[in-house]
């Protein structure tokens, strides 16, 4: 009985001798026994359509032969920079709304939107006025560039990116970096800067020319030594800008491609 007993208490050691030997183990391992996941409640569900009011000066100049003529023309939207938000003058004063005032006759159509405050350009409020201006005046849906400097060539990335089968050309000029830009690499792309630009760092068109690269866009990039931010100026005195301008059309992979 006696030894019935002490084989009894061998065993009951040996058992709570396993159990702390499996819950250190356990410890060691990470904790407790695993529990079940907490189950997440499900989402609520929003749904509304967002509306907003755009109100934006602008100008539309035609080429010389528009108005006698039943053609589609190309159209270049430019995107001024800051400070001619309220000052309808400054429009006018660079780029190529100064040309064409100054007599220049491009062959394309000449959109020309003015901010409405002093605020960063907003990609809708611009891709509707555009897209309102074409459908009052014969455009080529094929050749539909996009060009602007400084707060307007940041402008300009993101017009494009947002919208990126409405462009064939862009053109940035001054123009800070964004992300998303391989959703442009089927249009034709030239980035301009200044050297000594310390408003927007040099590297900031670099960088993009870089990324453009690695997804094997069609990009090309000018750097105007001796100059700093205003890179507007011998950007638009290039008369190769503008016979590359003319030839870009949209690709026959391009997204958006007219048949």
């Amino acid at each position: 009985m006696k030894n019935f007993r002490g084989t009894i208490s061998c065993q009951v050691r040996c058992l709570v001798t396993g159990v702390l030997g499996l819950a250190a183990l356990l410890f060691l391992h990470g904790g407790a026994v695993a529990e079940e996941a907490p189950a997440f409640p499900p989402p609520t569900v929003f749904t509304a359509e967002a509306k907003k009011p755009v109100k934006m000066n602008y100008w539309v100049m035609l080429p010389d032969g528009y108005e006698t003529s039943q053609e589609n023309w190309p159209l270049l939207l430019w995107l001024h920079g800051a400070g001619a938000h309220d000052d309808m003058e400054e429009i006018f004063e660079y780029g190529p709304p100064e040309m064409k005032l100054k007599g220049r006759n491009f062959p394309f159509i000449l959109l020309a939107p003015q901010l409405p405050a002093d605020v960063h350009w907003d990609p809708d409020s611009v891709h509707l006025l555009l897209q309102d201006v074409i459908s009052r005046h014969r455009v080529d849906r094929d050749r539909v560039w996009i060009m602007g400097y400084s707060r307007g060539g940041f402008g300009t990335w993101e017009v494009a990116c947002s919208y990126p089968d409405t462009f064939s050309a862009v053109v940035a000029i001054s123009a800070r970096a964004m992300v998303a830009i391989e959703r442009i690499r089927h249009a034709g792309i030239w980035i301009f800067a200044g050297e000594l630009d310390t408003g927007v760092p040099t590297d900031e068109s670099r960088n993009m020319y870089q990324e453009l690269k690695s997804v094997d866009a069609d990009v090309q990039m000018t750097i105007f030594e001796g100059v700093g931010h205003g890179a507007c100026a011998p950007a638009m005195k290039m008369e190769e800008l503008w016979t590359w301008l003319v030839k870009q059309r949209k690709k026959s992979e391009a997204p958006g491609k007219q048949e």
